[in-house]
């Protein structure tokens, strides 16, 4: 079979008829071509529409240099061994790889395709290098060798996916981002089918806004209650696509942490880490909190924490000082001793919210009364020293975290 034979076939669709070349069969929609040898070579071809390879026995099936316009779907009709690989391939739609066989190998090397599907096989090894991928989706598939290298895939969607041995390269995936650190869930997020549904919203509220039944037998009730039903339905596949992508990306960094690939260091790892529990779903304050403190997984953020803590308490205990011993008045400001007295008690305030925070307590500062603001301020001094205690310990977990040794 050779492009020009794909072309005598390639015949009016008014003629409603299936055509057949050899083994492969014209039908409206596809192309089916029937393999039966050994090995199949395919070579600088190109097809008009989606083609499925029916593979009724062991083969090994090569393409390389073509372009498929529609899908490229290998689809076993028996229990048969299967070794697939493309080079050099196009296609517009999704490279399809399903039904139960057992796939000896399968790679893709220097390839662009919208996306790649396996679902409900086994395979031995799964290779993809240097390849463009929109999606890539994984569903009761188990894989003893997964490994890709070099590319650039947008997406990952795996359900019920089991790899045993894992390399990827994790500098290079997900658009080519350097910082792994950066990613987000956001990542794997389809923006195009947000786009769709959010234009079909829009669509759908002008017609509600009409208040124009397009089906006459339906009152107007009946139009705006169905109009209100289908927005609701775009908006609830809008937020499922969202958090199918939070769990897929989170899927996708324990995946990655399995990494053996030189990429994957004991850095990449602690980073790792810290974007699976950064993109995880909280409640608001627990998120904030844990935000605060890094994850567990960023020392730096826990000290400026604890910097602006006590910033924070210091200019408390200054208010306090000053509504307990003194009153500025408005001509005082124009004095330089009322200035130097105000940066003494502001520093002396930040001092005494330091050794508080650090459970110091020199005792060189202190109130002598039993006023109002001075039980208040040993209230918040309880408060301070009760944080500082817990953030000392989550700024050495956070070290341990980061720079922790893996095994060899």
């Amino acid at each position: 079979m050779n492009y020009e034979e794909i072309q005598i076939i390639q015949k009016p669709r008014s003629q409603q008829t299936k055509y057949v070349c050899g083994l492969l069969e014209d039908y409206d929609d596809s192309y089916h071509i029937n393999i039966s040898e050994r090995e199949k070579q395919f070579n600088n071809l190109i097809f008009d529409k989606t083609v499925r390879f029916c593979v009724r026995s062991d083969c090994k099936i090569n393409i390389e240099n073509s372009t498929f316009k529609g899908s490229l779907i290998v689809m076993p009709e028996e229990a048969v061994q299967i070794t697939v690989f493309a080079f050099k391939v196009t296609v517009n739609d999704s490279i399809n790889l399903n039904r139960e066989a057992m796939y000896k190998s399968v790679e893709i090397d220097s390839c662009v395709a919208k996306s790649v599907i396996f679902s409900d096989y086994y395979a031995d090894n799964v290779t993809i290098y240097k390849s463009e991928l929109d999606e890539v989706i994984f569903e009761s598939t188990i894989v003893n060798d997964l490994s890709i290298k070099r590319s650039i895939i947008r997406r990952f969607s795996m359900y019920d996916f089991a790899p045993r041995k894992v390399w990827l390269d994790v500098e290079t995936i997900l658009g080519g981002k350097v910082s792994v650190s950066s990613l987000t869930y956001k990542s794997f997020i389809n923006i195009d089918y947000i786009n769709d549904c959010n234009s079909k919203i829009s669509e759908l509220k002008e017609l509600l806004k009409s208040g124009v039944s397009l089906n006459p037998n339906k009152s107007s009730n009946e139009f705006c209650n169905d109009m209100v039903n289908n927005i609701q339905v775009y908006k609830d596949s809008i937020a499922e696509h969202k958090n199918n992508s939070r769990l897929n990306f989170l899927r996708f960094m324990l995946l990655a942490k399995k990494s053996s690939d030189e990429s994957v260091d004991d850095i990449v790892i602690s980073d790792l880490s810290f974007v699976f529990f950064r993109n995880r779903k909280y409640k608001k304050i627990l998120f904030i909190l844990l935000w605060c403190v890094g994850f567990f997984y960023k020392p730096l953020r826990v000290l400026a924490c604890s910097i602006s803590i006590i910033i924070t308490f210091g200019l408390i205990y200054y208010t306090i000082l000053n509504f307990n011993n003194r009153f500025f008045l408005i001509e005082d400001f124009t004095m330089i001793s009322t200035w130097r007295q105000i940066v003494i008690d502001l520093v002396n305030a930040i001092y005494f919210s330091g050794i508080t925070f650090f459970t110091i307590g020199f005792g060189d500062i202190a109130g002598n009364d039993s006023t109002i603001a001075e039980v208040a301020r040993k209230g918040f001094v309880l408060i301070e020293a009760g944080l500082g205690i817990l953030l000392s310990s989550t700024v050495l977990v956070s070290f341990l975290n980061r720079y922790q040794i893996t095994k060899q």
